[in-house]
């Protein structure tokens, strides 16, 4: 499992932003297997595997989440493995 923060413009208090960034990624054969709120208003996506977090990550899906108002983060796990080379 990889533990992916996305930050969001989106009301903060609104109990909908789940929701919605459900639907953006359901276009996206991604599979998450839990959101987490956080205390600073972002969103953690709990995915099934690695995989998934590299799929989530994409370039075409980070541009559909942003269009969606979701800003996902790249942790520096995921970054340190993909440029070990």
């Amino acid at each position: 499992m990889a533990r992916i923060k996305i930050k969001h413009k989106l009301d903060p208090n609104d109990n909908r932003t789940k929701q919605k960034l459900l639907e953006a990624l359901a276009n996206t054969n991604i599979n998450i297997c839990n959101l987490i709120s956080t205390h600073d208003g972002g969103i953690v996506a709990v995915t099934a595997n690695d995989n998934d977090a590299d799929t989530l990550l994409n370039y075409n899906n980070v541009q559909e989440l942003n269009k969606a108002g979701f800003d996902p983060i790249l942790p520096p796990e995921v970054k340190s493995r993909r440029y070990r080379g």
